[in-house]
């Protein structure tokens, strides 16, 4: 929070999601472009953590304006994914 790296702010925050093998690869995939500077799976180009706000900017709003979407806050989503991977069981992945 505020740009510091830490914990779930409770025990129970603490999640492990299931994902089909595809979906695995592709983030392996995605890290090896680091070429081992970072232990993220997404990070800028000195290996820290991406700026959400500059991600936010760049990316998700510019991608929702082309694909004609209302605008939302990016964490939104994490609720949407969750319940379609729930109404799908993962197959439809």
């Amino acid at each position: 929070m505020n740009g510091v790296l830490g914990g779930t702010k409770t025990y129970g925050s603490d999640r492990t999601i299931q994902m089909n093998d595809r979906v695995y690869q592709a983030f392996l995939q995605q890290k090896s472009l680091n070429n081992g500077k970072s232990e993220f799976v997404f990070c800028n180009r000195d290996g820290g953590p991406l700026d959400y706000r500059l991600v936010n900017k760049r990316v998700w709003h510019p991608i929702l304006r082309f694909l004609g979407l209302k605008s939302r806050r990016a964490y939104q989503t994490r609720h949407t994914a969750a319940t379609l991977w729930r109404a799908c069981k993962l197959f439809c992945v």
